[in-house]
């Protein structure tokens, strides 16, 4: 049964992805927002707008969200969708590719594909930033929230 208390919250931290700045430093309102709905902002999550299969690393590199952690161990990435004019070109990128998600199914659309292999939390690897940064916390459970292109 969908819990719309959840959904409501998650929908609130997406929001907040979009209005996080490109260069992915939150000003003081993101902080509170994000406290206000429960849990502790971490870090920034990158992404390069003109990312390519070719070039993964294309284009600027800006904020698409942020990875959060409450209390009670939910640990969510929060990534927005299309805002910007290179956005736009990603989503008319519309050729297919198989599901870039080890044992996913199906296939995705190229521009996202492209977008969604250059995310990146700062420069480290997920086990790196896992081990290091979670590693005192208690998770017991991830949610990737996201809208539009970030879904």
């Amino acid at each position: 049964m969908l819990d719309w208390r959840n959904a409501l919250r998650y929908g609130q931290l997406v929001q907040a992805a979009y209005d996080m700045p490109e260069d992915g430093r939150p000003d003081a309102a993101i902080f509170s927002r994000v406290q206000n709905l429960g849990y502790q902002y971490f870090l920034p999550i990158f992404g390069f707008d003109l990312a390519t299969d070719r070039n993964p690393r294309g284009g600027r590199r800006v904020s698409f969200g942020f990875v959060a952690l409450s209390p009670a161990g939910e640990l969510v990435l929060a990534i927005r969708g299309t805002e910007s004019v290179f956005d736009w070109i990603h989503d008319v990128d519309f050729f297919t590719n198989p599901c870039p998600i080890p044992g996913g199914e199906g296939d995705t659309e190229d521009g996202f594909t492209d977008l969604f292999q250059s995310l990146h939390i700062r420069d480290m690897a997920p086990a790196d930033y896992t081990r290091g940064m979670f590693a005192t916390e208690a998770i017991n459970s991830l949610v990737v929230a996201g809208h539009s292109l970030g879904a």
